[in-house]
């Protein structure tokens, strides 16, 4: 009996794992030529208070969706008080797809 359960266990497991590889195959075959950007432009409240876990949380669909080269997190620097530049400026370095920008930057982080 304690077989037949890890059998069963191992092949679930044996499953799922080529299921995951049958994606990340797909992905590989599939993937653009060009480099195309997908960009997230977020502009805060002065006043507004969870500005690290809307970040946070933002950097975490990006990283599950495994397009960090491909995706820019970009911030406007004019509507954020000097704490939220803080906390903005220390999650672009640990990760470099986000930035702090001006509205006048905007466009050229786009363009590129």
């Amino acid at each position: 009996m304690p077989e037949i359960l890890i059998h069963i266990v191992l092949a679930v497991l044996s499953v799922t794992g080529l299921v995951y590889l049958y994606r990340l195959l797909h992905r590989w075959l599939l993937r653009s030529q060009t480099v195309c950007r997908q960009y997230t432009i977020l502009q805060f409240d002065k006043y507004q208070n969870d500005v690290e876990y809307i970040l946070r949380g933002h950097i975490s669909k990006i990283k599950a969706e495994h397009s960090e080269q491909y995706s820019r997190l970009l911030c406007i620097a004019e509507t954020m008080n000097d704490e939220m530049k803080q906390i903005c400026r220390a999650l672009a370095q640990e990760y470099p797809f986000v930035m702090l920008c001006s509205f006048g930057q905007l466009h050229d982080y786009i363009a590129q």
